[in-house]
Parts: C-alpha cells; structure tokens; sequence
C-alpha cells in the first residue's frame, strides 16, 4: 500500500518498467526542483498560424549545455541548428521559470512531437509540447505560437510534478504518465496505468532522458 493523493490505494499490476524511469533518473543525481507558480485562468487563446522563429528570438545561447540541446534538438527535429537552438533556449528559459529539469522537459516533447511545431495527433493535440486546444486555452496560451506552446508545455509539466511530488521515486513515472494519459488515471490505479500506450511513452521518456544526458555530457548537473 502506497500514500498517494491523500489515500492507501493499493498499486496496480505491476510491470517491469514500473519504476524504470525513476531509479534511472534518480541515479543520474538530478535536482529537480519543483515551481511554486500556481495554473492560469485567463482569457480564450485565439486560433493562429505557427509563429516565425525569429519573432522575439531570445540571443543564441552560448553555455555548453543548451548548444549541445540545440544541436540534438535539430538533428531529431530535422529543422537545423537555428531552430535546434531557439527551442532549446526556450526550454531552459521556461524550465528554469517554472523549477523543471529541462532535460525532463526535453525528454518529453521529444517523445510527444520530435521537437516539431507541424506535429498534430490524432485527439488534436498540438505542436512540440502536444497541447490540446481546450488544455491551451484553459490556461491562457494559442497552442499554435512556438513559444506559448512550450511554455504551457513545461507549465502543465509542472503541475503534474507537484500534484505528485509526495509519491517519492514514482514522481517522475507518475507526472510523464500523468502528462500522456491523464492525473486521474494514476488516482484510479495508484500506479502508472497498465495502458501499453502510457507504459511504453514512459519508458521512452527515460530513454530520451539518457540519450539527451550523454549527448550533453550532463552539463546541466
């Protein structure tokens, strides 16, 4: 029996990835700190095309860390280094706002999307961080601007890590099922829900998590 969301709930059927994320992250001896900025309720985001990637650009990175990000983000994307590195710079400047390890965000939308803005699934969720539109809208972001669309991406990442910042090492497990399947789905099961889809994005999350560890030479440590 486990202590989750304020109940005993038993865990679910275990898998051999139950915890595969989580001790391998764990491992890595990565901080990650959880941000204190509570969800929006703001006006509806209104429908718009994808935003150039020059529009208020912030200046190339120049630390090691997010060069080398930027670089693995352009390769996977397929989009080059320019836009390799401006998601990269976005990522940081927003997983920094909101207390994210930005490998941990990268890891996911990496899995949701490759990196690609043009990405959009068939539920409709959209862009590199896979929002849906009535998730976007909720929080006061247009889903089809590249930065509003990262940003409520590592935002809603955020919230998923605090709602289960007390469930010890299935945190992570549980805030990237949580993100892919849904908070109450790991309430129902006490556990990352035996769905094969879920199961399988987090154990691909992990390994993006590595992937992305040694091509950054764990420079963000």
């Amino acid at each position: 029996m486990v202590n989750l969301l304020g109940g005993a709930i038993a865990y679910a059927n275990e898998l051999p990835d139950d915890t595969q994320f989580d001790n391998m992250y764990y491992s890595l001896s990565v901080d990650d700190e959880q941000g204190q900025n509570s969800p929006q309720n703001l006006t509806d985001a209104e429908t718009g095309e994808v935003n150039s990637i020059e529009v208020n650009a912030p200046a190339v990175p120049t630390d090691d860390f997010t060069l080398r990000l930027g670089q693995y983000i352009g390769s996977e994307s397929g989009m080059g280094s320019e836009y390799g590195n401006y998601v990269a710079s976005l990522i940081q400047e927003n997983a920094s706002l909101y207390g994210v390890d930005p490998i941990l965000a990268a890891s996911l939308f990496e899995q949701e999307s490759h990196f690609r803005m043009d990405a959009v699934s068939g539920a409709g969720a959209i862009g590199i961080a896979q929002l849906m539109p009535q998730t976007a809208q909720q929080m006061g972001y247009n889903p089809y601007i590249l930065e509003e669309n990262i940003k409520g991406g590592i935002e809603y990442l955020s919230y998923q890590l605090r709602r289960f910042q007390q469930s010890g090492d299935l945190q992570n497990s549980f805030a990237i099922a949580a993100y892919n399947a849904g908070p109450r789905s790991i309430q129902d099961y006490g556990d990352v829900p035996p769905y094969a889809e879920t199961r399988n994005h987090v154990t691909a999350v992990a390994n993006n998590y590595v992937d992305i560890i040694n091509i950054t030479g764990g420079l963000y440590q």
